[in-house]
Formats: C-alpha cells, sequence, structure tokens
C-alpha cells in the first residue's frame, strides 16, 4: 500500500516561523531582564562582603576602619592602610591588592559591578562614604588628612547610615557627598534598571533607586553619622 506523505505547504511553514518569532519576542526581554536582575543581585552580594570586611578589619584593629583611598600620588610603601590604596585608580600602577582590605577579601572581582564596562583600572566600582572619615567621629594618624573611622562613635540607628556604594568608575574609591563647605558631589551609578547597590552599617544591602529621596539627598542623614549631623540636619 502506497502511503502518501503529506508536506507543510508554504503558508503553513509562515506561519509556525511567525509563532516562533512572537515567542522569541516575548522571552527575549523577559530573560534579558532576569539576567540584570541577577547582575544586581551580584553587585549587592559585592558590595554586602566589602561591608563584612570592613566590619571584620574593625574587629582586629581596635574598633577602627581603614583609612579612605585619595586621588594623591600612589604610594604603596606609605598607603596608611587605606582600604584601597591611596592615589588615583585611573592610575596604570592602581591595584585593589595592595589595599587594607584585600587579605579579608581577596578577589579582585568583588570590587567590581558585574555591569561596570570601564571600572576603574579595570578593578574597581565601589567606594565608601567620606562622610564616615569626619573628625568627630574618627580618630587621627600622624598625617592630619588621614583619619580612621571608629564605628563605635557612631550613633543613630545602624539601618540608616550608608557605608558602601556603588559609584561606578570612581577615582579614588572615595564617595564624597555634599559637605556645607563645598558644592561638589560624587553621584552613583544608577545601572541596574535605575537603581544601584547601597551597604548599610547593620550589614544589609539593596537596589536603591535614583528617585528615593532618602538616597538620593546627600544631605540627609543617611550620609552623615550623627556626631556630624548635628550641625547639618536639624
Amino acid at each position: 500500500m502506497n502511503i502518501k506523505r503529506r508536506s507543510f505547504t508554504l503558508i503553513e511553514l509562515l506561519v509556525v516561523v511567525a509563532i516562533i518569532a512572537i515567542l522569541v519576542a516575548t522571552l527575549v526581554p523577559t530573560l534579558s531582564q532576569a539576567r540584570g536582575l541577577a547582575r544586581g543581585m551580584a553587585c549587592c552580594n559585592n558590595v554586602r562582603q566589602i561591608g563584612i570586611a570592613t566590619g571584620m578589619y574593625s574587629q582586629d584593629h581596635y574598633d577602627t576602619w581603614p583609612a579612605r583611598g585619595d586621588n594623591s600620588e600612589i604610594d604603596y610603601e606609605n598607603c596608611l592602610c587605606a582600604w584601597v590604596p591611596c592615589g588615583s585608580a585611573y592610575a596604570e600602577e592602581f591595584d585593589v591588592a595592595r589595599g587594607a582590605l584585600y587579605p579579608l577579601l581577596a578577589a579582585v572581582e568583588v570590587y567590581r559591578c558585574p555591569d561596570d564596562p570601564e571600572p576603574s583600572n579595570g578593578q574597581l566600582s565601589y567606594s565608601l562614604n567620606a562622610n564616615l572619615y569626619g573628625t568627630s567621629v574618627s580618630v587621627p594618624s600622624w598625617s592630619p588628612t588621614i583619619t580612621y573611622p571608629k564605628p563605635g562613635r557612631f550613633t543613630q540607628q545602624a539601618d540608616r547610615l550608608v557605608i558602601v556604594v556603588d559609584e561606578g568608575h570612581p577615582n579614588d574609591g572615595n564617595f564624597k557627598p555634599i559637605q556645607p563647605s563645598t558644592f561638589f558631589a560624587d553621584v552613583p551609578k544608577w545601572r541596574h534598571r535605575g537603581a544601584t547597590s547601597f551597604g548599610f552599617f547593620d550589614g544589609h544591602v539593596r537596589l536603591g533607586r535614583y528617585d528615593d529621596q532618602f538616597l538620593t539627598d546627600h544631605m540627609d542623614p543617611a550620609w552623615f553619622p550623627d556626631e556630624d549631623n548635628y550641625e547639618i540636619v536639624e
């Protein structure tokens, strides 16, 4: 018996192709959104690890955190225990592995956001809040320009104070919100669908949005330890 095999017509093939195209058009944005969310969570995890390492450092150094970075000339022999090396993070010789936190967090990829296409010198996306280094909440070194924060002096709610932020391509790992003496401020990098990672003193991390006034108003108490904040926000 001869059995005739029915082949697809051109119209049927076009219908199948159209259905596949519709499915792809529907799924691709969803998959892209899911990948973006995963990278945002990876960024939050990096910020959390930096915060934890900072806390571990303070336990080993008499309730003091490492000094902040600055964009002066790189000097590995006299870096004053900065969390990342002092000096411009754009310099070719900049190396996060020479920072004070690296022995506690020895993975270069943790210092850069997975969504950052241009981390400073291919290594750094994050910065510490510069206001944590105010003289009323820190102890000085032999250099008058370098201080070491004492977290025991931070007296406000621990879930309110920003410690680490994804600045994106920072010049020195030192995030400078607006202060009374200057109108200059660094700006977070809103790379995760209009949000970025913020790490807080109590250890929690969240993706904060660009329209969250709590985080975008640099005069907000979120950016100032209470001892400094009294003079700024009534």
